[in-house]
């Protein structure tokens, strides 16, 4: 007799779900067997060796769920948490390790790093043995003595020589010291009145005498190229204050020639008194060029308003403006932003070329008309009358 209990819709859901889970069942076992055929595993293989197989290999259901085969989900969240737990243990001992060991042994040399760290230990240790508190700094000192000698061998040696940067400083001091000794004679003509060359040729080297910092001891080699014969004297750390006595003793020994060329500013501010000073060192016969500064330093704004508001007053100065010259142009610099790279150079070296040249079209003063001295004439007698005899 027909059980008439379900009603059809009810017997077709249950055949519905055995015919769903006999797939499932089937689609497992052939999933099983596809991988056991492409790990090529052999047909007399244990059950220990069977067993962990089939718990490392993975598989893909048909709703594209990830399971292991023997039918459980990974969980990935423990595994990202490891994950970024283990990344951001790297990072921090990396900092760790480039504040404390690094960066004094890159900065003073490894025997003075280790000089300090005995030094530390050495006074933390004696503090230690009068209250057990001030322990904790030697074993803080440790730590880092432990990282220091784990960090590599890399570092374990004091810097190797100067920057590429200090190298072409360098070269530039050497080049000014070489135009200093090739300009043992004075300048021609008087010291008074310098001579310049006639306006309608070019500005000579020789006629030039420049005075820098480390910014124009850097661009020395090209403005030795663009202007032979130039005299250089630039020195890093060089003030305007230094940069004066080097004017009035080249004024005084009569090596000042007809244009002066002053490039100070980049290490401290400029006055207007000490550009004062500097026109009536160089006299009123020479000619000035001034360049202004490129500097990330607050006081590079107010060296450059200072030189563009005395030029206002003196139009016969000449401006040469590295400012704008190298503002839109600074990957030409070196990291720290001031100092010209050798491709940069070249660019300092043509603005300061132009700017001496404009110094042709520059009138030169007239001297003042000497005063007439009226002489009083002297009245010559005149000759005595003959008498006639009548």
């Amino acid at each position: 007799m027909r059980n008439r209990t379900f009603p059809p819709i009810q017997r077709h859901d249950v055949y519905a779900h055995l015919r769903m889970a006999k797939k499932t069942a089937v689609s497992r076992r052939r999933t099983k067997e596809l991988v056991k055929k492409r790990a090529g595993l052999p047909t007399g293989e244990t059950r220990q060796l069977r067993q962990a197989r089939k718990e490392t290999a993975t598989a893909v259901d048909a709703g594209g769920q990830v399971r292991h085969l023997s039918g459980r989900v990974p969980r990935l969240e423990g595994i990202q948490t490891g994950l970024a737990a283990i990344a951001f243990l790297a990072v921090a001992l990396a900092a760790a390790s480039w504040k404390w060991p690094e960066e004094p042994i890159l900065r003073n040399g490894f025997h003075a790093a280790c000089r300090t760290v005995c030094r530390a230990l050495g006074n933390s240790a004696a503090a230690a043995w009068r209250s057990p508190v001030r322990a904790l700094p030697v074993l803080r000192a440790a730590a880092i003595l432990t990282v220091t000698c784990t960090a590599g061998c890399s570092v374990f040696h004091a810097p190797s020589g100067p920057s590429g940067m200090e190298k072409q400083i360098i070269m530039g001091e050497r080049v000014g010291a070489a135009t200093q000794a090739h300009a043992l004679r004075p300048a021609s003509g008087s010291a008074a009145e310098p001579s310049l060359s006639s306006s309608r040729r070019k500005v000579a080297g020789r006629e030039v005498t420049a005075i820098g910092d480390s910014v124009m001891a850097a661009g020395a080699m090209a403005l030795d190229s663009v202007l032979p014969g130039i005299y250089i004297d630039a020195k890093p750390d060089r003030q305007m204050p230094a940069g004066l006595d080097i004017v009035r003793s080249l004024a005084d020994s009569g090596r000042l020639r007809p244009v002066v060329v002053v490039g100070l500013g980049t290490n401290y501010i400029v006055t207007t008194s000490e550009l004062r000073q500097l026109m009536q060192l160089i006299g009123p016969y020479r000619k000035l060029v001034l360049i202004n500064t490129y500097v990330p330093d607050g006081w590079s704004k107010e060296v450059n308003a200072t030189i563009a508001a005395f030029i206002r007053q003196h139009p016969g100065i000449v401006l040469a403006d590295w400012f704008d010259t190298i503002k839109q142009r600074t990957y030409l610099l070196w990291p720290d932003q001031v100092h010209p790279q050798m491709p940069g150079t070249i660019v300092y070296a043509r603005m300061v070329y132009r700017a001496v040249q404009v110094t042709r079209d520059i009138p030169r003063p007239t001297p003042a008309a000497q005063p007439v001295i009226a002489r009083r004439a002297i009245a010559t007698p005149p000759p005595p009358r003959q008498r006639t005899r009548t």
